[in-house]
């Protein structure tokens, strides 16, 4: 297995047991998070790599992620997308990640933790609407 973020490349050797494991998830072009052994290769003088565990981005996501935020301190990005987002959180909900949104108003500011009924799955699908509705720069990852 070859891994290459295309400005590096690294051999991955994947044993039967680890392959039996992460078959499904090991496809040309698929985006995985790989931890294991790296060593220098004698032969390459490069690098190489034994996994020890293969996960999609998504499964690293959904591990990882603490939250998403939005940040409405501008009204304008507010007022224009208040009503679609319970519709989109609702599409994407029964997640472990949790929701906050980052308000302005009257000079006061401050951030609002949603509850748990609204925590949503962070899958791309998700990403990508949320950075359509409010711009790439007011949506947060927070690990």
């Amino acid at each position: 297995l070859s891994l290459d973020d295309n400005t590096e490349k690294i051999d991955v050797t994947v044993f039967a047991e680890q392959f039996s494991a992460y078959r499904d998830k090991i496809n040309k072009g698929a985006m995985l998070v790989v931890s294991g052994l790296v060593t220098e290769d004698d032969y390459t003088g490069g690098l190489k790599m034994r996994a020890e565990q293969v996960h999609t981005l998504l499964e690293t996501r959904q591990t990882l992620l603490k939250a998403l935020s939005i940040d409405w301190r501008d009204l304008q990005s507010c007022d224009r997308s208040f009503n679609s987002l319970g519709e989109i959180l609702k599409q994407h909900g029964n997640g472990s990640c949790a929701m906050k949104i980052r308000y302005s108003c009257a000079g006061a500011e401050g951030e609002i933790v949603l509850s748990d009924e609204w925590s949503v799955n962070p899958e791309d699908e998700l990403l990508h609407r949320l950075r359509d509705i409010y711009g790439e720069e007011l949506l947060r990852l927070e690990y």
